[in-house]
């Protein structure tokens, strides 16, 4: 191909909008991009909304409720009443991680700070749950 071939040769003004157009859509993706941490603080809440303790059942290998809401310093106990296993984890690093929980046992993590934190149990994948941890007024 030469320099003058019509298949290379742009208007300088169509050149102009595409360049503007791929800018603008690079920077509305950039923005539309949530925050890849697994640990975010949440503002404040009035305390109706958010207890110190929450229950968490695990049957029919579900989750019940899959998100709880807690203030700081409020715990979350697990009760498992499946006849299976479970093992709970937090995805967020260091925030708890259960032994083997078999039916009837139960599984307490307090919550120190404020934030939200994704957590599965590791022997059935498909069950995720969510604990939010507000600021206590």
């Amino acid at each position: 191909m030469t320099p003058t071939d019509p298949r290379i040769r742009q208007h300088p003004r169509r050149a102009g909008v595409a360049i503007i157009v791929a800018v603008l859509s690079l920077t509305l993706l950039g923005c539309s991009r949530s925050n890849p941490s697994p640990l975010v603080v949440p503002g404040n809440t009035p305390d109706s909304l958010a207890g110190n303790q929450a229950v968490v059942e695990l049957s029919d290998t579900t989750l019940k409720p899959r998100v709880v809401e807690i203030t700081e310093g409020g715990s979350v106990v697990w009760v498992n009443h499946d006849r299976t296993t479970h093992r709970l984890v937090s995805l967020a690093p260091n925030v708890f991680e259960s032994p083997r929980l078999s039916q009837g046992e139960s599984y307490v993590s307090t919550f120190a700070k404020p934030g939200t934190y994704p957590y599965y149990c590791s022997i059935h994948n498909e069950m995720k749950g969510t604990v939010v941890v507000y600021y206590a007024n």
